[in-house]
């Protein structure tokens, strides 16, 4: 059973979370280095390490120093995140910045549970056998299973509000995957596979083993065929740099037109979810927070928008999307005599 953290008082603590890591997870205790910086310079040591329990890992390894130490150059002024193996010792580091483009994803909310969303994705490119990456591994797939056991963890942590989290990270990536034409961060239809299935109670039932076990299982069913995502990129490559969330509060006829179009006009499953997932939260009646704007689909649009998605997912089986553009056609009464705008982040 994992232990709940209430959301509401939660801040995001690096060396707790480490440590928490290192009892559920024997490869953790034993075999993985937690560092953390904040844009410091000097000497590795002078980093936080999560505990002294490494203490003998680094005197019969003090050459790991070395190699993250060069990790950590590379990454420091990017704010970037990392998990390294380090194959000659059979062990592992997490070299983890708390600046690591959570001010660009949540513009200022809930930026404490999204540190956490990047803490457990560094951490289970570890524990999932095959999220490290391979010769034959496409880099959507290692994402994929490091971004499943994220929000499988932000449902375990925060219950609904980290599956609201969750399903807007799922967004994000679809969404700058197509702005930056890269598909490496395509790991959408997992996340949503672990939004559309788990549930709080469930998630929170899980143990760490079979945590993995769920992710693994969900990324072999649900992630695209490098193939499909191949032809998916393709089909969407007219909207790369054209589609930032300042893009998109132009509310602009031609960039909505485009992309129903593409979603609208083809027979291959993987090219239509992505056009109507990066549409579906748009279509909410009351309007969508990406960033710092408000993205509100004119009301003429939004219905006929959202139905024309629905029943286009209908037939092509997408039962989960279906349901999600279902709810901004025939919203519930008590939904409907408000006028706010519902922010799922």
């Amino acid at each position: 059973m994992t232990a709940t953290i209430k959301s509401a008082a939660y801040t995001f603590d690096f060396t707790a979370e480490a440590n928490r890591a290192m009892a559920a997870h024997a490869v953790m205790h034993a075999k993985t280095l937690f560092v953390s910086f904040n844009n410091k310079s000097g000497d590795m040591r002078d980093f936080i390490v999560a505990s002294a329990a490494h203490s003998q890992l680094m005197q019969d390894t003090p050459d790991i120093w070395g190699e993250a130490s060069s990790y950590l150059e590379k990454y420091r002024k990017a704010d970037s995140c990392l998990a390294l193996r380090h194959t000659a010792h059979d062990a592992y580091s997490i070299i983890y910045s708390e600046a690591s483009h959570v001010t660009q994803i949540m513009a200022g909310q809930n930026e404490e549970e999204l540190k956490a969303f990047i803490f457990d994705h560094e951490k289970f490119h570890i524990l999932i056998p095959n999220a490290m990456g391979g010769e034959h591994i496409p880099p959507h797939m290692t994402e994929s299973y490091a971004d499943g056991g994220g929000a499988v963890q932000q449902i375990q942590r925060f219950g609904q509000k980290g599956k609201d989290i969750a399903e807007y990270v799922a967004w994000y990536r679809l969404h700058d995957s197509l702005q930056t034409g890269k598909s490496k961060y395509m790991t959408s239809p997992v996340i949503d596979a672990v939004t559309d299935n788990i549930t709080p109670v469930i998630a929170r039932a899980l143990s760490p083993e079979e945590t993995v076990e769920i992710i693994t299982d969900m990324v072999n069913k649900h992630a695209f065929p490098e193939s499909d995502l191949e032809q998916a990129m393709q089909a969407w490559s007219h909207l790369k740099g054209k589609i930032s969330t300042d893009d998109l509060a132009r509310n602009s006829n031609v960039v909505w037109e485009q992309i129903m179009d593409t979603a609208l006009n083809t027979a291959h499953p993987a090219t239509f979810y992505i056009g109507a997932r990066l549409m579906t939260p748009l279509l909410q009646p009351g309007g969508f927070q990406a960033g710092k704007h408000i993205i509100k689909m004119p009301g003429t649009k939004q219905k006929a928008y959202a139905r024309k998605l629905a029943n286009r997912a209908k037939a092509f089986g997408m039962e989960g999307l279906y349901q999600k553009l279902e709810q901004y056609i025939s919203p519930a009464p008590q939904a409907s005599t408000h006028a706010e705008v519902k922010n799922v982040l």
